[in-house]
């Protein structure tokens, strides 16, 4: 299984940055992508920056 997350940093709510830690442990061959300056909406405040890593990553 490949994932790709997508996570915006700083500004995200809902969301705390230390969710991320240790998430390795659990899931192999995880990439994340940290968009420090996104909030839970990442996706929508940079849908380039988004896209691009999609694009990246399916590569």
């Amino acid at each position: 299984m490949f994932l790709l997350l997508s996570f915006g940093v700083e500004k995200d709510q809902a969301l705390m940055k230390s969710n991320l830690d240790g998430l390795e442990d659990y899931i192999p061959d995880l990439t994340i992508k940290r968009i420090p300056e996104g909030s839970h909406w990442v996706i929508h405040e940079y849908p380039e920056l988004v896209n691009k890593y999609i694009k990246e990553f399916i590569k």
